[in-house]
């Protein structure tokens, strides 16, 4: 990138969008720096602001300058300040302003200017000259009028530019003021309200337009009674319980410290665990039969004959097992396909070699790079190992169970003897449309919440999305603590008027506010008791029901890496995806990770699915779905907006188990599986 580039770069994020929240010079704090005159004082005090000590009295020269740039400008002694920053870190120059520095500093203003000027009317004028549209059959009146259509257009841009940005009517709203077209956000007249501000945002935009809101995109309900089955607000609650599941990340912990020889060996282990679950899963490696008769060479013979694992790149003519983690054979951005795969074997078997596998006789198979898979084939020539006929692609790990004593003790222990259920509302983020940062999506969502009175609402991240303009371009008056506060007061709010409910908050790695490592850890503690954070992945229980989440788009990057041939009728693709995750016993198996991933490989016990949740949660940019495999219910509950209008929710009620179901006596004495998929009712509905 050119010191041209760089400097371009910054002046559009320094540029007249932006902003300073205030000053603590001169009886400055709280100002809007729009609005202040041009004086000396408020041009000194915009500079000291930035640790730049300019002074009227040691440099009255240098401000006057500075005054006249700004008038010549029309710049505010806040934009001045942004303007110099830049410049001087392009020129390495440091200190106050000289005389000469502004001078270059003007021309350098007036160039970036003129240079935008000229590519806006040379792109209205190319695209709509009478004469090249002329080619295309249009005629030069058609083709005046459309010039005449884009010059409004651009006009109107050039005003919202100097409008007051969302972020802008939001910090003057929490002040007394409005937001979205005259929505406020009251502020709290009497002690008790202070506690506990109410923030509502009456919608606008296309959000405010959008269709079929409330309507059900799809559902899921093994049993017919289920299908118009709702909780009804007044209902009996049953008593919840939270428990984290210890694999999870408690606490923020310190990353960029791996070693390259670390990771090998964490690589490398990964390799033997799932590689040894996956031979005792299948039997891949039974021992042969013995023909001696005396006991004593038996016993010798059998442990002689006892077969390991082979060397995936040494030459064997007899068929042979091998294990290993699947890789491409071209470095970089290179897509796997049936061609390019390779296996890497462990140290302990390979000393770490590669060999390509040759899948020409395999009917079926589904791979990507990361996956721990065996082989059971030949390698005549230590160069090609040929599968037999299958790959076995991973172990599950074992499902979630209680005691019969537990689930007596959740669901039968009251009066309602079983008729209780849990309701559960799940929502991804963004939480904002692409227009604002209004979140008028999180308040369509928080209006149903208190009409619907869920027990438990999940909330998934992004909260303060890196990927939303504003933020890409930095048009904010606040910092992302504050947009993310935002978020926080609404769902203290909400647990304070609904004395059932629980919510629980889980970041995402596009949280701009938050830790862009994964796994991630929990956000900052909350300070309520029914408002709970945890880490990306999570495992938790609510009562006897274990959740496994991860709000990282692991289906999609899977999407991207897979390669798969299937003989007759195609599977389901999107649970093809997600059965991997099961198979791999991994919240995010993928290896390379995708880029916009930061894998913090010494914390990959912590993206390990230790036992096999009742409910997964697998938030996606892809369509929402709802399935069940394996035991589980798995949802896709999409995002809560999508681009300019709204998107989708989740929406999960879990009955009591059948009474029947429940053995007593000695037969209590085993564990139970949940049975969640046959006690479920699953909706994802249009916010």
């Amino acid at each position: 990138m050119t010191a041209m580039d760089t400097r371009a770069d910054v002046d559009d994020i320094v540029g007249s969008g932006g902003g300073m929240a205030g000053w603590s010079g001169d009886g400055l704090v709280g100002a809007d720096e729009d609005t202040l005159p041009l004086t000396d004082d408020t041009l000194t005090a915009a500079f000291t602001a930035e640790g730049f000590s300019l002074s009227a009295k040691q440099h009255p020269g240098v401000v006057q300058r500075c005054k006249r740039l700004c008038q010549t400008m029309d710049l505010t002694p806040a934009e001045l300040v942004r303007q110099w920053s830049a410049w001087q870190i392009n020129h390495q120059h440091s200190g106050i302003p000289t005389l000469n520095a502004l001078g270059e500093l003007e021309s350098q203003i007036k160039a970036t200017k003129v240079e935008r000027v000229k590519q806006e009317a040379t792109t209205v004028d190319t695209l709509f000259d009478a004469s090249f549209l002329g080619a295309f059959g249009v005629e030069a009146s058609t083709a005046k009028a459309m010039e005449q259509h884009q010059q409004t257009q651009l006009k109107a841009k050039k005003r919202e530019r100097t409008a007051p940005s969302s972020a802008q009517r939001m910090r003057r709203a929490r002040a007394g003021g409005a937001v979205g077209g005259g929505a406020t956000v009251p502020m709290s007249t009497s002690p008790a309200r202070a506690a506990h501000p109410v923030v509502t945002i009456k919608p606008g935009g296309s959000f405010a337009t959008r269709k079929d809101a409330g309507k059900a995109k799809c559902t899921y309900f093994p049993d017919p009674q289920y299908k118009a089955w709702k909780p009804a607000a007044d209902r009996s609650r049953i008593p919840l319980q939270m428990a984290v599941d210890p694999h999870c990340v408690r606490a923020a912990y310190p990353f960029m410290f791996e070693k390259l020889l670390d990771r090998s060996e964490i690589l490398d282990d990964r390799i033997e665990t799932m590689g040894n679950r996956i031979v005792k899963e299948f039997g891949l490696l039974k021992p042969k039969p013995v023909a001696e008769s005396d006991g004593a060479a038996a016993a010798d013979a059998t442990e002689a004959e006892a077969p390991s694992l082979a060397h995936v790149a040494l030459p064997v003519q007899e068929e042979a097992v091998i294990v290993g983690r699947v890789c491409c054979d071209a470095a970089g951005k290179a897509r796997l396909n049936a061609q390019s795969v390779m296996l890497e074997g462990s140290r302990d078997t390979s000393n770490g070699a590669r060999v390509q596998l040759d899948l020409s006789a395999v009917r079926d198979f589904s791979v990507f790079p990361g996956q721990i898979v065996a082989a059971k084939g030949t390698n005549s020539t230590g160069t090609f190992f040929t599968p037999s006929d299958t790959l076995y692609p991973g172990a599950l790990a074992k499902p979630a169970s209680s005691s019969p004593d537990a689930l007596r003790e959740f669901y039968f222990s009251g009066a309602d003897n079983g008729t209780k259920a849990i309701d559960i509302f799940v929502a991804t983020g963004p939480y904002s449309t692409t227009e604002n940062l209004e979140y008028d999506p999180l308040s369509a969502l928080v209006s149903t919440i208190r009409a619907e009175s869920p027990d438990v609402v999940i909330l998934l991240g992004p909260f303060v999305d890196s990927e939303h303009p504003q933020v890409k371009e930095a048009d904010l008056n606040m910092t992302y603590e504050e947009v993310y506060d935002h978020v926080v007061q609404t769902c203290k709010s909400l647990v304070d008027d609904m004395q059932h409910l629980n919510i629980i908050l889980v970041p995402a790695l596009r949280d701009v506010h938050h830790f862009n490592i994964f796994p991630q850890p929990p956000l900052p503690e909350v300070n309520h008791d029914r408002v709970f954070c945890f880490s990306n992945p999570a495992m938790f229980q609510i009562n006897e029901i274990l959740f496994g989440i991860s709000t990282t788009d692991v289906v999609k990057h899977l999407g991207s890496q897979v390669t798969a041939r299937h003989v007759g009728e195609k599977p389901d693709r999107m649970g093809q995806l997600v059965n991997h995750l099961f198979q791999q016993a991994s919240f995010y198996p993928l290896y390379p990770p995708e880029e916009s991933v930061n894998l913090e490989l010494t914390r990959i016990d912590n993206l390990t699915m230790a036992r096999r949740p009742d409910v997964l949660l697998v938030p996606s940019d892809l369509k929402q779905f709802v399935k069940t495999m394996h035991g589980s219910v798995v949802v896709n509950p999409g995002r809560l907006a999508k681009g300019k209008t709204g998107g989708t929710y989740a929406r999960l009620v879990i009955h009591a188990p059948n009474r029947n179901d429940i053995p007593e006596g000695a037969a209590a004495r085993r564990k139970l599986r949940h049975n969640v998929p046959g006690r479920t009712l699953v909706e994802v509905i249009n916010v």
